[in-house]
């Protein structure tokens, strides 16, 4: 990549250091929510979805959650949203990630201020 000012070069690598940091913290309050509570996660591995781990990665976490859709449709005036209902293993994660059961099925609302649509923690 050829720019001339470094300023985009180096708001991709924070960009990208941000996005391993997410990455890293996720897998290890996933890891570490399975180990407190001495279960395990089944559905995470692609060759055997019968297959329980105590370690995921969270590469394959957010493949578990890659047969999700958010349709949107829209006309004059209107727009519609549907989203596709979670899974076992999906909805499992979201409680290991102590996230809100409901953070999906909030896509399918209107856009709005989503800092008001937060609850506090």
């Amino acid at each position: 990549m050829f720019v001339r000012d470094e300023t985009p070069i180096a708001g991709l690598v924070w960009l990208r250091c941000l996005a391993l940091h997410v990455l890293v913290l996720t897998e290890q309050r996933l890891r570490t929510a399975l180990e407190t509570q001495g279960t395990e996660l089944a559905g995470v591995n692609p060759a055997s979805r019968t297959q329980t781990a105590t370690t995921p990665t969270t590469e394959r976490v957010l493949r578990a959650f890659r047969t999700l859709t958010v349709t949107v449709v829209t006309g004059v005036g209107w727009e519609h949203r549907h989203v596709s209902a979670l899974n076992a293993t999906q909805q499992q994660i979201l409680a290991l990630l102590n996230l809100p059961s409901d953070l999906y099925a909030r896509l399918a609302q209107p856009p709005g201020n989503l800092a008001l649509q937060m609850p506090e923690s």
